[in-house]
């Protein structure tokens, strides 16, 4: 690749990065003024981490807010709360381009910054299928605008899968800086919001043992200490301090149970046709391919992940907070994941595919884009009304 096609990249890759956070930061901007939303509740949560109160397991987010008030990065907490949240989703946006750019980059035209630049705002900006004047439970989204914790995890998640994806289906010895970066972003991602490990875990282990069992290779000094350890200490230590009763460490404390369709048939009804609409593309993808998409490593990965996720959100609530919907956000990040590996698996197959394949789930996809643009247009209106 040329030296000018690179600039030409990461001149694309920049300016869906300012694009997307740019919006992101304008309609969540009022949303830190309103109690009605969480944003206000972890501004606190940040602040009360600064004078030494941790409030809860997955405090990632409130140290990023103390700590970015404390170097006086930012003049006050709402200022470090709202920036940190505008360097995440332009850190999503960044992961995204650069994994599919690296990807595709043997093939000149796929690689080409329209077809990144397009693939990426299309995996950030797809909603599920419809008409919609506000987030509603029922729906699976990839981006409910609801909570800054989501938000934040979102760039660990898309980082968390790549690494997994690479050291699951390559055997290899990867360096320990890369496998402290992995430790790192596995860790950071739990602590920003333990949602998306939880449904990584039994998808790692899943197809880890199958893979050894079938005698294929795997990298097992990077899954063993990059992911094993960071996803066993930081998961047991939060369940323990939130669900298994230790008291007095941090104020969020709940149990667990088995409550198929609790949480779902509170909020909504029609939860088959909602699920279909939500999970419209990736559906397409895997019927339409068949066994190219299921033999699929990365596919592999993203749809057991997503499996775990769905399952969290449709069978478990919590009892105290039984409609809450804390295991929703599994489903939500797990799709979004499934999303970014679905489009990047069409892409990889345009050239051998028959040409219908691709066509056939582009206009699927594209519904759901026309969905999210649509969503974020009533989200701004909305956000600048307030603004007013």
């Amino acid at each position: 690749m040329s030296r000018r096609a690179e600039v030409l990249h990461i001149l694309a890759a920049a300016t869906a990065a300012v694009a997307y956070a740019g919006l992101h930061a304008v309609i969540v901007r009022p949303m830190f003024a309103d109690r009605g939303f969480d944003y206000a509740v972890h501004v606190d949560m940040g602040e009360a981490l600064y004078h030494h109160h941790v409030s809860e397991p997955h405090f990632l987010y409130h140290l990023l807010i103390a700590l970015t008030y404390a170097t006086r990065i930012a003049p006050s907490f709402l200022a470090a709360a709202r920036g940190i949240l505008t360097a995440a989703n332009a850190a999503s946006v960044l992961l995204v381009y650069g994994a599919i750019w690296r990807a595709l980059r043997k093939d000149p035209w796929l690689s080409s910054v329209p077809v990144v630049f397009v693939a990426t705002l299309a995996a950030m900006s797809a909603q599920p299928i419809g008409h919609f004047i506000w987030y509603q439970i029922g729906y699976l989204w990839n981006d409910p605008y609801a909570i800054p914790t989501y938000t934040l995890l979102k760039p660990f998640a898309i980082a968390a899968f790549f690494l997994t994806a690479e050291f699951l289906f390559v055997e290899s010895k990867p360096g320990w800086k890369l496998i402290a970066i992995y430790f790192l972003v596995i860790g950071s991602g739990a602590l920003a919001k333990p949602s998306y490990l939880i449904c990584l875990v039994p998808a790692v282990v899943i197809l880890g043992v199958w893979r050894l069992r079938t005698g294929q290779g795997l990298s097992r000094r990077a899954l063993l200490i990059g992911f094993g350890v960071p996803a066993f200490l930081v998961l047991s230590g939060q369940f323990l301090l939130t669900y298994a009763g230790m008291r007095g460490v941090v104020g969020y404390q709940d149990s667990i149970q088995w409550a198929p369709l609790l949480v779902m048939r509170h909020w909504a009804s029609g939860l088959g046709g909602k699920f279909l609409l939500s999970t419209a593309f990736p559906l397409a993808v895997l019927l339409v391919y068949g066994r190219a998409a299921i033999r699929d490593g990365a596919m592999q990965l993203a749809w057991l992940t997503f499996a775990a996720g769905a399952a969290y959100a449709y069978l478990l609530s919590e009892v105290r907070r039984a409609t809450d919907g804390n295991f929703l956000w599994s489903a939500y990040i797990s799709l979004f994941v499934l999303f970014i590996a679905s489009i990047l698996f069409v892409l990889r197959q345009y050239r051998t595919a028959s040409w219908w394949r691709p066509v056939v789930c582009g206009g699927v996809l594209a519904a759901h884009v026309i969905s999210g643009i649509a969503l974020d247009r009533k989200y701004l209106g909305w956000a600048l009304d307030k603004m007013r």
